[in-house]
């Protein structure tokens, strides 16, 4: 799926953040994020991607300092290269997942190798026998754009996490089917 465009934005009559992506093929895909995933969403996918910016660059002593730095200073050229004024088009060809946003239940962060992320998105609700859900993969400039968007969006939730909320510390563990260089997905829920 080649994303064309992603919205993030708070919408205070459900006290949710709406993420919309328009793909290429005229595809539009909405889900919704709670307080309570964003708590857990946020700051593991804000170290993920720091850790994965800190791996490709050979420095011996990569502490969580030169990490944030750095990934500050990429999100930062990611953003100032990004368009934030086109208006997102709402019409689509299709809803692949019906027309109303998935709730989300289950996040699946996994690197995919060379700064990409593989996200899965899960909506698994009880008494549905059909649980919904889809996977992307973004490459470093859209997962700096979507943090900015999402960081944005919890800001403007007003749900005091960006205060609260620490990014995690401990790195990802791996397991014998994982790597150094390619941990095993992180699951949310």
């Amino acid at each position: 799926m080649n994303i064309h465009q992603l919205s993030v934005s708070y919408q205070a009559e459900h006290d949710r953040i709406l993420v919309q992506l328009n793909t290429q093929a005229a595809e539009v895909l909405r889900l919704w994020i709670t307080r309570r995933m964003a708590i857990n969403l946020f700051p593991r996918l804000t170290q993920l991607v720091a850790s994965e910016e800190a791996r490709k660059l050979p420095l011996s002593n990569q502490d969580e300092m030169s990490r944030n730095t750095l990934m500050e200073f990429k999100k930062q050229e990611s953003i100032s290269q990004a368009d934030f004024k086109t208006p997102f088009k709402t019409e689509a060809r299709a809803f692949p997942l019906g027309p109303e946003p998935l709730l989300i239940t289950v996040v699946t962060l996994h690197p995919a190798g060379n700064g990409l992320l593989r996200i899965g998105f899960d909506e698994k609700l009880a008494n549905t026998p059909n649980p919904r859900g889809f996977q992307v993969t973004m490459d470093p400039p859209l997962l700096h754009n979507f943090l900015h968007l999402l960081e944005s969006s919890i800001k403007a939730s007003e749900w005091g996490l960006l205060h609260t909320s620490k990014p995690a510390t401990a790195e990802p563990t791996l397991t014998g089917e994982g790597s150094p260089t390619t941990p095993p997905p992180q699951y949310l829920n």
